[in-house]
């Protein structure tokens, strides 16, 4: 295992599709902190609101905005090359098990999505608060996101990155074409990303009941639920979102472990 994950990260690391991404994230990140600063001072008169370090947090680490979306594109497409090159294929003729294979995949695929995230987040972070503060100044800064919050959030962030990596490589193993994955990998996530804003736009009797429903199975809908509170001035993660998500992401990613290894065991590797 330990030399299967070396040969991942040497690949990794050597790979042009890996650091594109990581360069465009940088050139993200600076490009929407501009674009924040200037939002601020249109929308609040130069206070600072979008271009804050809390702000930046929220918006930066959603897996289903903005940069987020980039990282399953990328990691599908760098996994399609290891089956395309021939390289899958060669660490199982050495002696690999199917099974080790696999999982040095998804060990090594999470490495890549939270490397590239945190870069990102760290980055845009870095440079809101430099110009604006961490919190916003319009808000009470203690209300809008205070630490037990924060914690919470980058707790959500960090099993959210791990699920869609866990699902990315699941489609990319199962289907080995990029062009196929990416859809069938974007579409679901941003669908589920969507459910929560569906929710709170119509008006129902029973919205409240329904969006605890979602927290509860919806791998997704907590973070959704923090960055929707983003406009209203207060963040608040309840305990029931923060187990509900930490549950049901470990056994949605569990179970894609699971039956991804399952069906890679048991398919040929041309």
């Amino acid at each position: 295992m330990a030399r299967l994950l070396k040969s991942f990260y040497y690949k990794l690391f050597h790979d042009a599709t890996f650091k594109i991404t990581a360069i465009i994230g940088v050139g993200l990140a600076v490009i929407l902190t501009v674009l924040y600063l200037v939002i601020d001072y249109v929308a609040y008169k130069g206070q600072f609101f979008s271009c804050t370090g809390a702000y930046a947090l929220i918006n930066s680490f959603n897996p289903v905005q903005n940069y987020g979306l980039a990282i399953p594109i990328n990691l599908i497409i760098f996994i399609s090359l290891l089956f395309t090159q021939g390289i899958i294929r060669n660490e199982i003729i050495v002696g690999n098990s199917k099974a080790k294979v696999y999982l040095s995949l998804i060990i090594g695929g999470v490495s890549f999505a939270l490397i590239l995230v945190l870069s990102y987040t760290f980055v845009c972070v870095i440079l809101s608060t430099i110009i604006g503060g961490f919190y916003p100044s319009v808000v009470d800064g203690n209300v809008f996101f205070a630490i037990p919050e924060i914690i919470k959030y980058i707790v959500i962030g960090l099993l959210n990155y791990t699920f869609i990596s866990i699902y990315s490589i699941f489609v990319a193993t199962l289907l080995r074409n990029s062009g196929a994955s990416i859809p069938l990998t974007i579409i679901p996530l941003v669908t589920l990303s969507m459910v929560g804003l569906l929710i709170n736009t119509i008006p129902l009797d029973n919205s409240e009941t329904i969006i605890k429903v979602l927290t509860i199975f919806n791998p997704l809908q907590s973070l959704y639920n923090a960055s929707s509170k983003a406009s209203i001035g207060s963040i608040i993660i309840t305990d029931f979102e923060l187990i509900s998500t930490i549950i049901n992401n470990i056994v949605y990613s569990g179970l894609l472990v699971l039956f991804g290894t399952m069906i890679f065991k048991k398919r040929d590797i041309k």
